[in-house]
């Protein structure tokens, strides 16, 4: 693979017309030889609570520079662990920090949150020829020919069926392929474009950089009585404790070098014109909702003085633990009721404030639209089924993996209920963004127990890098 072909694709890329030319992801126009050097940097703090990582302020940074990170198999499972399907190995990040100097460039709180929500848009050749390897999601589907009716079938399908690794149903369940198998201390690696939005389709010039370069990581917690790392069979014992193999974590950072007098003038370029662009970065708010709450919910979501292009939200229950498929990291959508003719499915009503008025003349409810104005708010269509998305339908299989049913709500029926709103364009007044939420038929939740609703708000943030300083605004 060229330095080009960088693997950070496995999301949409930024609108790269907002990065200058001598920043971008591509060959320099120039006659002369790139060359291209990798290290293996170690963190200058590495513990099971976080890490950190300084670059070295030389050459040009790609974004498919990669972190790897491994998760320590724990013998008091009696069956397999997996990392959540659609995660991989990003469940393991609770917060993700790239500082240059004093000034915070990008941060994505809850990351394993937010990550589940962009994981949804690969598609499940890539989750299968690449990411299952490489990032440990898995999240891919194939129409299932085993078990038609009794028999086999070459022609009828029973059933669109996960398939972890490539791996067939044969009359039973499936649990995780060997490289998978959390147990086995498998090692998987994120790239720096995936973290960080900042650099994702741009390379970092640091070697016209004076000011350390920092990337901090904060782990989610893996102590005792925490669940949000992996998942573990139902009928298993439970995990006491998973912990970081702090020995895996290191930054394997790709550099390109062009001959001397190119570099040089890069660098004067830089310090006397400026390199300046805008980029997006993510904003978290979140709140605990009620059952009764998520009925009839108004919440303001800042972004105040602020132009904020598009929003991501969903509703999170709180109680979904290691023994889930997709662990903590779902969206659920409203229940439904097929026990009898009329098939109930709950709704989803919402709108959003901007500005003293409505984005939408007419309140949305109907999940159809709802997916339809995810995919057009995020460029591309969602990799899941209906039934997973609104729980709407009949086709997931009753099939396990891992000691679950795909086709419960421990599965991944209706588990994949975000939405993604693009906004008018313009700027926030002071009021800010306000988002009503009306959801019909939420699953009763024990006494004491919440939901949280988390909303990403997407801010247009401008960078400036001259004289070996970085200068952050907000357009």
């Amino acid at each position: 693979m060229s330095v080009d072909e960088t693997v950070s694709d496995s999301v949409p890329k930024m609108d790269t017309s907002n990065v200058p030319n001598i920043l971008a992801v591509g060959e320099i126009d120039t006659f002369d030889q790139m060359d291209i050097s990798s290290d293996v940097l170690d963190p200058i703090i590495n513990n099971q609570t976080s890490c950190r990582f300084v670059l070295q302020n030389k050459g040009y940074l790609h974004d498919g520079s990669r972190i790897t990170i491994s998760l320590k198999g724990n013998a008091s499972t009696t069956a397999g662990l997996n990392l959540p399907l659609q995660l991989g190995v990003h469940s393991l990040i609770s917060r993700a920090t790239l500082r240059v100097g004093g000034n915070t460039v990008s941060e994505v709180d809850d990351y394993n949150f937010f990550k589940a929500f962009e994981s949804m848009f690969l598609s499940s050749e890539i989750n299968n020829d690449r990411e299952a390897v490489m990032s440990g999601r898995a999240m891919n589907h194939d129409l299932n020919y085993n078990d038609v009716l009794g028999a086999q079938s070459n022609t009828l399908a029973s059933s669109y069926d996960l398939s972890i690794g490539g791996q067939e149903y044969d009359g039973g369940g499936l649990t995780s392929a060997y490289w998978l198998n959390v147990n086995n201390s498998p090692v998987f690696s994120v790239t720096l474009g995936e973290l960080f939005p900042f650099l994702k389709g741009m390379t970092l010039p640091l070697f016209a950089m004076k000011e350390e370069v920092i990337i901090d990581l904060l782990w989610e917690p893996g102590s005792a009585g925490t669940t949000g790392r992996a998942c573990v069979n139902p009928n298993a014992s439970s995990a006491t404790q998973l912990d970081m193999d702090l020995t895996q974590t290191k930054l394997v950072a790709d550099y390109m070098f062009y001959d001397g007098a190119v570099m040089s003038q890069r660098l004067d370029q830089i310090n006397s014109q400026g390199a300046t662009f805008k980029y997006n970065d993510y904003r978290l708010t979140k709140t605990s909702l009620s059952v009764a709450d998520a009925q009839n919910s108004v919440r303001n979501l800042g972004g105040a003085g602020r132009v904020v292009p598009r929003i991501f939200t969903s509703i999170n229950d709180d109680n979904r633990t290691d023994r889930f498929i997709l662990n903590k990291y779902s969206a659920v959508a409203p229940q439904r009721d097929y026990t009898n003719a009329a098939k109930f499915n709950g709704t989803l009503t919402t709108n959003i404030r901007m500005n003293d008025f409505f984005v939408f003349p007419i309140d949305l409810s109907n999940s159809a639209v709802l997916f339809d104005k995810t995919v057009r708010a995020f460029g591309s269509f969602p990799f899941v089924t209906r039934e997973e998305y609104s729980a709407e339908g009949n086709v997931l299989s009753s099939r396990t993996f891992n000691g679950v049913a795909q086709n419960g709500s421990s599965g991944v029926l209706g588990n994949f209920f975000y939405q993604c709103y693009k906004l008018p364009a313009g700027r926030v007044n002071s009021r800010g963004l306000e988002l009503t939420t009306q959801m019909v038929s939420l699953p009763a939740l024990a006494a004491g127990k919440t939901y949280t609703q988390r909303t990403y708000i997407e801010i247009q943030k401008v960078a400036q890098l001259k004289n070996g300083f970085m200068t952050i605004g907000f357009r």
